[in-house]
């Protein structure tokens, strides 16, 4: 799996459209990370919303819709795909003089929305031609410190410190963003895939094995009827996405 370094606001990640999460197939650490937007980007703020308004999103629809909570605190997350380029996208945001922040194959970006809310978008660059994956998160500014770690995410590895949890009820999913473990990533998340192994967690991909040296994987689960992503990235940070199978014991199409 890809590493990501950067650790803002930026969904799941991309980890959401098979769930949507993870949208150009990979689990990235730093997807819906909301954090304050650095020094990157333009100074000044968007002062209308724009999740509605990006090329090829003009007034339209979202594909899903869902409530979420993010360290305890309600927002709500939405879906779009557009048919507009990367690139027609990073140009849209620097004429409407929006604060964002460029990473990779994502743009993260902040605008104010009325009565002190916040609008939060993660614009996703899809594999090949493939179109533009939009998240939208709406909701108020700021967060508070994460509670508890969910019982349905692996446990922390050690020394590392919980940054943020996400919670979906309608689909029973759960994110848990984390920092804090060794730099090389590798032991981390040999270590989380033992684990897994152990409780009888079918890995995917067999990514934690030595011969392969992965950094993540996808896990599942028919006693806990539960699809589990984990990665990790070179910079101490890693990311676990957790959800139910249907009742077929298949992954749904929606989040």
């Amino acid at each position: 799996m890809k590493k990501r370094a950067e650790g803002y606001f930026s969904a799941a990640a991309g980890i959401l459209t098979a769930c949507a999460l993870f949208v150009c197939g990979e689990l990235r650490s730093e997807v819906f990370l909301l954090r304050p937007l650095g020094s990157a980007g333009s100074k000044s703020a968007a002062p209308l919303p724009l999740g509605v308004s990006l090329p090829g999103l003009e007034n339209a629809s979202p594909l899903l819709r869902e409530p979420v909570r993010i360290n305890g605190k309600a927002f709500t997350l939405e879906l779009f795909r557009s048919g507009a380029t990367f690139d027609e996208m990073r140009t849209f945001l620097q004429k409407k003089g929006a604060r964002f922040a460029a990473s990779g194959d994502t743009l993260r970006c902040t605008a104010r929305l009325p009565e002190g809310m916040l609008e939060r978008l993660l614009i996703v660059r899809s594999p090949g031609i493939g179109p533009v994956t939009v998240f939208r998160i709406a909701g108020p500014p700021g967060l508070p410190p994460v509670g508890s770690w969910p019982r349905d995410l692996p446990d922390l590895p050690p020394g590392a410190t919980p940054l943020q949890v996400m919670e979906l009820s309608k689909s029973n999913s759960v994110y848990g963003v984390f920092e804090g473990v060794p730099r090389e990533s590798g032991a981390a998340f040999r270590a989380v895939d033992s684990s897994l192994r152990t409780q009888g967690w079918l890995p995917a991909g067999n990514e934690g094995s030595p011969l392969i040296g992965g950094s993540g994987d996808i896990y599942f689960s028919r006693k806990a009827n539960r699809i589990l992503w984990v990665t990790f990235d070179g910079d101490g940070r890693g990311a676990f996405y957790s959800r139910s199978l249907n009742s077929r014991g298949e992954m749904p199409r929606s989040l």
